[in-house]
């Protein structure tokens, strides 16, 4: 478990490099926020990356301002970008444990609930992932090498 006093949140320490910490820490969050994200991408292959990153950007906020305890008022959000960022608000919501998930067995187990900071670090961590892998491997960098480790 991270070890933040009291005067820093998980999401401030994204800001100072403590990436790596993230992923360890939290990998499988990390995970199924990502297989909320390459679902959408298997139903729309010509989903690009930047339209993944408006829909973290969006759910960056909310749940920013949630940790925050400020309520803010979306941004309408369309098209792919807007089916990316509601099958990932439901990955977010189960982690929250504020929402359950069904799956062809049934309704899938409650995994452990995390923290609305853990979630925002989450996300600010893949942003970050995007702009790495978009700027590598272009428009759909970041979505085809996550679809290799994402089923």
């Amino acid at each position: 478990m991270f070890a933040f006093s009291n005067a820093k949140t998980l999401a401030e320490s994204i800001w100072e490099g403590d990436l790596m910490a993230i992923e360890e820490e939290y990998e499988d969050v990390l995970q199924n926020i990502e297989s909320g994200i390459i679902q959408i991408y298997k139903e729309n292959p010509d989903l690009i990356d930047a339209e993944v990153a408006t829909a973290l950007e969006a759910l960056v906020r909310i749940y920013g301002a949630e940790a925050q305890g400020k309520s803010i008022s979306s941004r309408p959000i369309r098209g792919v970008s807007r089916k990316v960022m509601e099958s990932v608000q439901q990955m977010c919501e189960w982690r929250l444990g504020r929402a359950t998930i069904a799956n062809p067995k049934g309704i899938a187990k409650a995994p452990p609930t995390v923290e609305v900071d853990t979630i925002v670090a989450c996300l600010k961590r893949i942003q970050s992932s995007i702009k790495l892998w978009t700027q590598k491997g272009g428009r759909q960098g970041y979505l085809n090498f996550v679809s290799q480790f994402i089923g």
